[in-house]
């Protein structure tokens, strides 16, 4: 949008795949019209350093945006629930504004998010206002036009419904939850942690990806009826905890888990199925405009049916 330019900066485990102030300055130009972080990142669930990250934002006098999406209802209430986390709010200086899922952990239905500023004199920049239409003067919130009131008050309802002592008790049972998994992943010798996580997503990897092919991994899983998000760049597997999920499930989780590693470790290399070769080439091909061609055949094929 706006003919704006995105400039990525790599993470990697050398950070513990979070974004470091450091790196953010390095890239800092004269055109620099705004710094995104994440709270947490949806492929690692970790946090970037929000305080380092905002305190450069502010020094260059540059907007911060922390995409709070899927942390947005469980980090601010860590404190709360009994957990030392990465502070998530607009008391860290820098930070000028936030999005956050009311449909993910705000337990809302799709269709509803939030973006909140810092103050009003951000937030009336986004409004799109007409003055010379035929139809005559027209003001919105938002560039989008229409929107349902009904899931806006559906939102607003759940909210209220789960209230803050509500959405402490989720966070408890979260973090609680993604605690359990990271410490029964430690204890598979085939794979390891990507990253310590922050919040309620888990991310994991081959500890010998010669050895070990996690998207086979992924596949002996799915079997199991187990349903992992897969990661690339590098090649992982996810689990994104929710309020549905136990302590029984975890640790069943961690069971299969472990068994789905040495079953991999014991296949023949041939005959491959399921998914993993797809998600193998889509690794290994370095030009990324032919794995988008592949994509938007699937979604034409799809949509076709």
């Amino acid at each position: 949008y706006y003919n704006l330019k995105m400039v990525m900066i790599r993470v990697d485990e050398s950070t513990g795949f979070r974004l470091t102030a450091s790196a953010v300055r390095r890239r800092i130009t004269s055109n620099t019209a705004i710094i995104i972080a994440s709270a947490p990142s949806y492929p690692h669930g970790v946090c970037d350093d929000l305080e380092g990250i905002g305190k450069v934002a502010k020094a260059y006098g540059i907007p911060c945006h922390v995409d709070a999406c899927l942390g947005g209802f469980v980090l601010p209430f860590a404190k709360e629930a009994g957990f030392s986390r990465p502070r998530v709010d607009f008391g860290i200086d820098g930070v000028t504004s936030m999005s956050v899922d009311t449909h993910k952990y705000g337990l809302a239905h799709k269709g509803t998010s939030i973006v909140l500023y810092r103050n009003k004199d951000i937030r009336k920049h986004q409004f799109t206002k007409i003055t010379d239409w035929s139809g005559g003067l027209y003001i919105s919130p938002t560039m989008a036009g229409s929107r349902s009131g009904a899931v806006i008050a559906a939102a607003w309802a759940s909210l209220l419904a789960v209230g803050k002592e509500g959405f402490v008790t989720q966070c408890r049972k979260l973090l609680g939850l993604a605690e359990r998994l990271a410490q029964g992943i430690k204890g598979i010798k085939e794979i390891k942690l990507l990253g310590k996580p922050d919040s309620s997503v888990v991310a994991w990897a081959a500890e010998d990806p010669k050895s070990l092919d996690i998207f086979k991994v992924n596949d002996a899983m799915s079997k199991r009826g187990w349903h992992l998000s897969a990661l690339q760049r590098p090649a992982g597997l996810h689990m994104c905890i929710t309020p549905a999920h136990s302590k029984e499930m975890i640790d069943k989780l961690v069971v299969d888990l472990q068994e789905a590693c040495k079953e991999v470790l014991k296949a023949p290399k041939d005959g491959e199925e399921g998914m993993a070769p797809i998600y193998g080439l889509a690794e290994s091909l370095p030009d990324r405009n032919i794995i988008g061609d592949v994509l938007v055949a699937y979604q034409e094929a799809a949509l076709d049916c």
